[in-house]
């Protein structure tokens, strides 16, 4: 029946229940996640990562392999997003719009959502890069990515970035 929900306990099940889908979330404990990632890129999947205390130096490898792949990693330890205005782990739910998020912060995309649903807009996709995406040992892959990915996207007239304090380096990157 359309709509059923189908467990799945290995990614073989997971795509024959699930042939069309392109995203994987992960919401596991860091120490065995990175290796799970790096299968989800393999298989041609954008990735979600709740997941915490996956090291700097998985992170900055793994966002260099989804980048080369054309894929999207959010994160590690990404909290909030939104995809086709579909909301993700913790995220307010707000109307659609034309305005596109890319947050290296998600109580700080939440914040934002939440004010452009209150004064009458909406929001499409909110790309939550994870905080640490912004370092020097990472170079702001996610956010590049996602500002560029907004940038073509027709139905995103609008592309608002929300950071923490980025390295200086990484800061004129992505600004220049």
């Amino acid at each position: 029946e359309d709509g059923a929900v189908v467990d799945a306990t290995s990614w073989e099940e997971a795509a024959t229940a699930l042939p069309d889908a392109n995203l994987a979330l992960f919401s596991t404990p860091g120490e065995y996640t990175a290796p799970e990632i790096e299968r989800a890129l393999d298989q041609g999947l954008h990735v979600f990562s709740f997941t915490d205390n996956i090291s700097l130096a998985d992170e900055a490898r793994l966002k260099a392999k989804a980048h080369e792949k054309g894929l999207m990693l959010m994160g590690p330890d990404c909290g909030t997003g939104a995809i086709s205005s579909v909301p993700i782990a913790f995220t307010n739910a707000v109307r659609p719009g034309n305005i596109g998020i890319v947050g290296a912060s998600g109580t700080g995309t939440q914040e934002v959502m939440a004010i452009i649903d209150r004064l009458g807009g909406g929001c499409i996709h909110a790309i939550g890069t994870g905080g640490r995406d912004l370092n020097g040992a990472v170079g702001a892959v996610t956010m590049k990515d996602a500002i560029l990915g907004l940038e073509y996207h027709d139905p995103t007239d609008v592309i608002v970035v929300i950071s923490k304090p980025p390295a200086p380096e990484v800061r004129n990157e992505v600004v220049g």
